[in-house]
């Protein structure tokens, strides 16, 4: 085992079967038949805006998560509410 690399980080080798584990031919060649990434990208062009397809699926989940946390009541605040109450 090797001491601190550069800046007192952790040496490469160290981290090394990580790397290793993720990066084998046979679970990139599973993910490869999984998904085709040998197409071009889908994407919204709206005037000056180019954004993937994706991408807006990830911006439109986050508006709606943003909805919900402003009209959904906090749990518990009935019960908060009727304690004040007394």
């Amino acid at each position: 085992m090797s001491g601190p690399g550069k800046y007192g980080c952790a040496a490469p080798s160290v981290n090394r079967s990580l790397g290793a584990a993720m990066s084998s031919p046979a679970i990139t060649s599973v993910i490869g038949a999984l998904v085709n990434l040998n197409h071009p990208a889908h994407t919204v062009d709206w005037h000056f805006i180019h954004l993937s397809v994706a991408n807006v699926v990830v911006i439109g989940l986050m508006l709606v998560v943003f909805a919900l946390a402003i009209v959904l009541p906090f749990p518990g605040a009935a019960k908060r509410e009727r304690e004040r109450s007394r």
